[in-house]
């Protein structure tokens, strides 16, 4: 079969290279027998098996596009309309690069062709356009003018069906709202980020279609448009807005406000209850606009633009309070939006950019090819699936809106991000009344569009650490006005609420991913000594549960989240508590304070028609009692002392880090009324390990000292683990813990149970292991290293009381 095949492959490329020489053949057309064999030959190349490789050298590629554009004269609507399809096939389906004088060439003949053809022609025309322009438009800007200027042909197709001069034929396969669709979708293959990326647009030119983007997305839908082409026009604005953002930083900070505003609105479009929000500008917080009023003095611009930014700030809050009216009108009307569900949800990783691009079709029993068939077709065409279709579309609008802010938030310094925080996370324990990334995470019934909500917060968080250390809990003392540090505060606990309240709920495992990672981040950067108690244990409540889910990137997540936690500077007493638990006392504690209330997850979300979890609840009990039971039974493998209980995180690390024979029977989960083994991964591994070094560092008297015993032996089998990585972080534990020791051997005098004999002991044991044999490695220069660094934590005192043996 597959023989076959390739010689049908093999004759198909053999033709197109006969056709092609044929085609190069030709003369300008000057008599009807000459047209017919030009319309013979689009007819046979477009004919052939386009989606296979045919094009084995461009250069009969390119001769046909030039050939194309030279001989078809612009005036003639049948033989544009298939020299038209003949094009976008070879850029689109062979990847043909056309470059140089063709590119110049092709362009100019398909503005023509737009002025002077009828309208039948028209889509096959745009969508050539979109092929030559993507990714070129740098090399087109002496026709900036002719395409895109106030009279350009493109600018022209977004007002189609009213202008006066257009020559009609009385034969238009698309409608009006699709041309302009299209229109949009051209200037969106205009600035498509080049490659070089040193080669893109001129600011001026960027400017212009950044412009065109906005008035689209600014634009109500029209009465007569479909719901499916208004959704398409969005999404192809806010990619283009996104494209141009992330060329240039000038425009960036000139549009951030503008392009928040858009990703606030349309992050949330179609959701029930969203369907009133109107697009509008976001300004900073009142903090940064004296700031940047202050700058403007110091600028010599005089008190103007003080006065103007007073306007736009009082604009601002009348339209925020009536926007907050209109949430709360809408969420007392019945919307006819159904609630998406889950076998709907599947469809919104499929990229819609190429959905207008035409497709293979018989030539010879039609003109053209089903150019306007796309992905929807894969949905019926009852009411049912045109409501299907309509969800599945406006779940791709609030994945662009959410794909725009990541872009934003990457490219945009984040000193002036800072300023737009309120605008976009809740401060207040309404989250629902008000549109943020939090109301996306816990309604949106899409699972990519919820990844995008926490990736995006993740790279808001990271480095914001020294912005949010002035966050700080709300006074007793009534104020007349919040503080700017008591509105972060509010965020910070908004953010860590929601988060909780998403994580129990969810059940796509890239986005569980995704929400511990963002959890790990939020704690990093949160100063919890200036907050009130209780978001820790939140935190840690909704996060242990998944310390045993069958995924290891969730595993991975879940012990970086609990780094995080040990790794706060400065600690808290609730930090220091909760360590210090032993699974037993945690197990008797398991329903106390720091859980979520059950009013609030009324509010959630309800997803393919099922109740969310409450952590806390049976099904999450047992899941934790699981996990205790598993670290009971390893105590009693490991443990000597049985009145000296170990810390819950420590018995979980150590767990993670048995062999496979000390582990079996104890890390296993039911399955079908089964035990089921559950080996630790390499990446599982090497984050207990790290876990183990913060824990070292930061609560070595606390939670590692009783236990120091137990910790060597392992750390003994892991220096020896064929996998380089696993042996390099064990040696960073040891570093760890000889830092320690010494540290609380220096201070204290051993009054901690850091005495010099237990000092002495600890470092006898590992060199007496494979540390040596870690110093001594010829082939990996990074485990020598980490050898040696251990070594450097010996001390003075304990490194005299070494037998020679040792030394």
């Amino acid at each position: 079969m597959a023989a076959e095949i390739g010689l049908l492959n093999e004759d198909c490329r053999t033709k197109f290279q006969y056709l092609a020489s044929k085609f190069a053949s030709l003369l300008h057309g000057r008599s009807e027998c000459d047209r017919q064999q030009i319309n013979s030959l689009f007819d046979e190349l477009n004919a052939l098996d386009i989606k296979s490789p045919l094009v084995g050298i461009s250069d009969d590629a390119i001769l046909i596009i030039n050939r194309c554009t030279s001989i078809v004269p612009s005036t003639d609507t049948f033989l544009v309309a298939k020299g038209c399809q003949l094009i976008s096939n070879l850029i689109t389906k062979q990847h043909v690069k056309v470059e140089g004088k063709t590119l110049s060439i092709a362009i100019r003949w398909c503005t023509q062709s737009l002025k002077y053809c009828g309208d039948v022609a028209i889509v096959d025309i745009l969508l050539a356009f979109q092929a030559l322009l993507r990714r070129n438009g740098s090399n087109v800007e002496e026709q900036m003018d002719e395409l895109a200027g106030a009279n350009g042909a493109l600018t022209l197709l977004l007002e189609y069906g009213n202008q006066p001069n257009r020559k009609k034929d009385g034969l238009i396969l698309a409608s009006p709202w699709e041309v302009h669709l299209m229109a949009i979708e051209c200037f969106e293959s205009l600035v498509f980020p080049p490659d070089p990326p040193a080669e893109q647009l001129k600011l001026k030119y960027l400017e212009a279609c950044a412009q065109v983007f906005l008035k689209q997305l600014y634009s109500e839908k029209h009465p007569e448009q479909e719901e499916l082409v208004y959704c398409k026009v969005l999404i192809a604005s806010l990619r283009g807005l996104q494209n141009i953002l992330q060329q240039s930083r000038d425009l960036l900070k000139q549009l951030l406000g503008e392009a928040l505003g858009m990703v606030k609105t349309y992050m949330l479009y179609g959701l029930q209850g969203y369907t009133d929000l109107r697009p509008q500008q976001v300004f900073p917080a009142n903090l940064f606009l004296y700031d940047i009023r202050q700058t403007a003095l110091h600028d010599g611009t005089g008190g103007k633009s003080v006065r103007v930014k007073k306007r736009n700030l009082q604009r601002q809050k009348k339209s925020d309070s009536t926007t907050n009216r209109n949430v709360e009108d809408g969420g007392r009307k019945n919307h006819s939006s159904p609630i998406p569900t889950q076998s709907f949800c599947a469809y919104t990783f499929r990229d819609s950019a190429h959905n207008m691009m035409a497709t293979e079709s018989s030539l010879e029993t039609s003109l053209y090819p089903v150019w306007l068939k796309t992905s929807d077709s894969d949905f019926s065409d009852t009411e049912a699936g045109q409501a299907a279709k309509n969800r599945v579309t406006q779940g791709r609008v609030r994945k662009s809106a959410l794909s725009l802010l990541i872009t934003v938030t990457k490219v945009c310094d984040r000193k002036l991000l800072f300023g737009y925080w309120s605008s976009l996370l809740p401060d207040g324990p309404n989250m629902f009344q008000a549109p943020t990334l939090c109301t996306s995470l816990l309604k949106d019934p899409s699972p990519h569009s919820r990844m995008l909500v926490p990736q995006s917060l993740i790279l808001m968080l990271t480095g914001s650490r020294l912005y949010l250390s002035q966050a700080e809990k709300s006074s007793k003392s009534s104020i007349p006005f919040t503080p700017f540090s008591v509105t972060i505060g509010n965020m910070v606990r908004e953010l860590h609420q929601s988060l909780c309240l998403a994580l129990p709920m969810e059940n796509s495992i890239p986005v569980i991913t995704q929400l511990l990672k963002c959890l790990a981040a939020l704690v990093q950067n949160t100063p919890y000594h200036r907050l009130e108690p209780g978001l820790i244990t939140r935190v840690v409540r909704n996060v242990k549960p998944h310390l045993r889910h069958k995924d290891s990137d969730v595993q991975v997540a879940s012990l970086t989240v609990l780094g995080s936690i040990v790794a706060v500077e400065p600690s808290t007493p609730e930090i220091t508590d909760i360590l210090c638990k032993s699974s037993i006392s945690s197990r008797q504690k398991h329903c106390d304070t720091g859980l979520i209330p059950e009013s609030e997850y009324k509010m959630c979300r309800d997803h393919d028609g099922e109740k969310c979890q409450q952590p806390g609840s049976n099904q999450d009990a047992d899941y934790e009692d699981e996990l205790e039971d598993g670290t009971d039974a390893f105590v009693d493998c490991i443990s000597t002392d049985v009145n000296n209980q170990m810390s819950w995180l420590l018995e979980v690390c150590l767990r993670n880090l048995q062999p496979s024979s000390l582990k079996e029977g104890i890390r296993t989960v039911n399955a079908g009324g089964g035990a089921v083994f559950l080996p630790c991964s390499a990446p599982v591994r090497v984050e207990c390990l790290q876990v183990l070094t913060v824990l070292a560092r930061n609560y070595y008297t606390q939670v590692i000292s009783s236990h120091i015993g137990q910790l060597m032996q392992l750390l003994g089998q892991t220096l020896s683990d064929g996998n380089v990585t696993i042996c390099l972080h064990s040696g960073r534990v040891i570093e760890a813990l000889g830092n320690s020791m010494q540290q609380c051997l220096q201070e204290q005098g051993g009054t901690t149970g850091v005495s010099l004999d237990k000092n002495l002991q600890f470092w006898q044991t590992i060199l007496s292991g494979p540390l040596i044999s870690l110093v001594q490695n010829a082939e990996q220069a990074a485990l020598r290293a980490a050898g040696c660094d251990c070594l450097a934590t010996i001390g003075t005192g304990v490194f005299e009381q070494l037998p020679v043996i040792c030394i």
